[in-house]
């Protein structure tokens, strides 16, 4: 093999492990039953006013859980919400009450409760730590987020969590603030990386090459050892001890590639390891980009600067890679960054305001949709309950379906398969008289169909009280159906769109609850 066919070879290989690589790190965060784990930015954030004394309390991921700590001579006994015993903090340790209400809301998936049960239910404890400290998803802290708020207004109202303290009634109490996404203006230090790439590109000035490199290179390097610390630091009771070995990793890469930078030692597989760094760091970021508050460990200008050096900068390395290389390799970067920008942005774009998504690429708005107003985007559930209506959920599995009718989202509604009379509890059917065959106990898409169910798309629609026709396209996991719509079968984790109108990009997975 001639030297000129072994580097094209490499060249090929270098090429194809950034695009792997590229596809792996865009992945979207995991989900769980109660929104994105660990995130990284909010727009709405909780403060505590007032704890009872001698308790610590902290609000973690801006409005999704309480940390408590008891100490060890005090029994505490902190009541759900309809003022039922939820946990008991005691010398022996931390028990929940498994026969309260929100025990079975913060399963994930998050459970139907019992008829039976109720605040007037003897408590069943169940020890669930030795220690004196505990962690759990509060409802309460959000349950404000859909209020209607006026333009400018930031505190949104005021929340409380009732307790027991040594036989005494008491609480700790907070308030709900809001804030908007960040100017769109931090978007442009992207643009301005990538325009830069290519103004150089089109020069084909070997000393401005050099120098570009060397700038983003060095630049991508800081910004990810400032993102690194911010994300593998932040803000909770208690830092995991591999967040500070991921930390020291990303901090002695840099400082030795940078060394390797400043001496004029970097080549090609250097720079293609800042740009994986430097985007994957970037887009898990993305985040703090859209929304009002940032749940890192730096103050949030320091944050949102370091992931758009870190996005732009890494985009700005891939073009000087796809230059560097052959005909091949360009598609399959170009093919790369393209799905790295879909997948990654994606994730964490449909918390963005409407308004605000302009800013995003072009492929991205593309597959954005608002949710539609009025009966027809919101149409209720009135069709009949579909096999055997039993008292209880029991085991079950997931499909997911989404529909869209004249370029918008159409709600598929909590409650389709049950029988009324229906507890809710923001949004959700916490209890029916009945559960048929199939069942949504959320307005999430997610169709709960009983083990050993073999039903198709028709029967799902039919017992929505969805009228069949007009329905145009549909993909099942991505890919075209070609039959009856009303034929697709309700497979397990089957991710089902539906469409009428213009043709909307179909998902082609749904993140599931575990359980399902």
């Amino acid at each position: 093999m001639s030297a000129d066919h072994l580097r094209q070879s490499k060249s090929r290989f270098l090429l194809l492990a950034v695009t792997a690589t590229l596809a792996l790190v865009a992945l979207p965060q995991a989900a769980s039953a109660h929104g994105v784990v660990d995130p990284v930015a909010t727009s709405f954030l909780a403060r505590i006013g007032g704890v009872p004394a001698g308790l610590q309390a902290k609000v973690v991921d801006g409005d999704l859980r309480m940390w408590l700590q008891v100490p060890a001579d005090q029994v505490v006994t902190v009541l759900d919400y309809e003022r039922a015993p939820y946990l008991r903090f005691s010398s022996a340790g931390v028990a929940v009450n498994e026969n309260s209400e929100m025990f079975f809301l913060n399963q994930t998936p998050a459970a139907a409760v019992p008829r039976q049960d109720g605040p007037n239910a003897a408590p069943d404890w169940v020890r669930v730590s030795n220690g004196h400290t505990y962690q759990w998803h509060e409802g309460r802290l959000q349950s404000l987020s859909g209020v209607a708020r006026l333009p400018g207004q930031s505190l949104i109202g005021h929340w409380r969590i009732a307790l027991i303290v040594d036989g005494k009634t008491s609480a700790i109490t907070g308030g709900l603030w809001f804030r908007g996404a960040p100017s769109v203006i931090w978007f442009w230090p992207i643009a301005v990386f990538v325009l830069c790439a290519l103004a150089a590109w089109r020069l084909q000035s070997e000393r401005i090459d050099r120098l570009f490199t060397r700038f983003a290179t060095a630049a991508v390097l800081v910004a990810a050892t400032v993102a690194a610390e911010g994300r593998f630091l932040h803000g909770r009771p208690g830092i995991a001890w591999f967040g500070f070995v991921e930390l020291g990793l990303v901090a002695a890469f840099s400082a030795w590639a940078l060394w390797r930078v400043l001496n004029d030692r970097a080549g090609a597989l250097l720079l293609t390891a800042t740009a994986l760094l430097g985007g994957w760091l970037g887009l898990t970021l993305v985040p703090t980009l859209l929304h009002g508050y940032t749940l890192l460990a730096q103050p949030a200008f320091i944050a949102r600067a370091a992931t758009v050096i870190c996005l732009g900068g890494a985009f700005a390395l891939i073009l000087w890679i796809v230059r560097a290389a052959d005909p091949l390799g360009r598609r399959a970067v170009a093919t790369a960054a393209g799905a790295a920008v879909i997948a990654g942005c994606g994730a964490t774009a449909v918390h963005a305001p409407i308004g605000k998504v302009t800013a995003l690429p072009a492929s991205l708005i593309a597959q954005a949709r608002p949710i539609g107003v009025g009966p027809r985007f919101h149409p209720p559930a009135t069709g009949p309950v579909l096999g055997a209506c039993r008292a209880t959920l029991g085991s079950r599995y997931g499909v997911h379906l989404e529909l869209f009718r004249a370029n918008r989202v159409v709600i598929v509604p909590a409650g389709i398969g049950t029988r009324a009379p229906r507890r809710m509890l923001y949004g959700r059917v916490m209890a029916a008289d009945c559960y048929g065959e199939l069942v949504t106990l959320d307005p999430t898409g997610v169709l709960y169909l009983r083990a050993g169910t073999d039903l198709h798309l028709g029967a799902a629609l039919r017992s929505w009280g969805l009228p069949l026709h007009g329905l145009q396209r549909a993909y099942v996991d991505g890919r075209r159906w070609r039959a009856a719509i009303t034929a697709i079968p309700l497979s397990r984790h089957a991710e089902i769109v539906i469409e009428s109108g213009p043709m909307v990009p179909p998902h082609h997975s749904y993140m599931f609850p575990s359980g399902t």
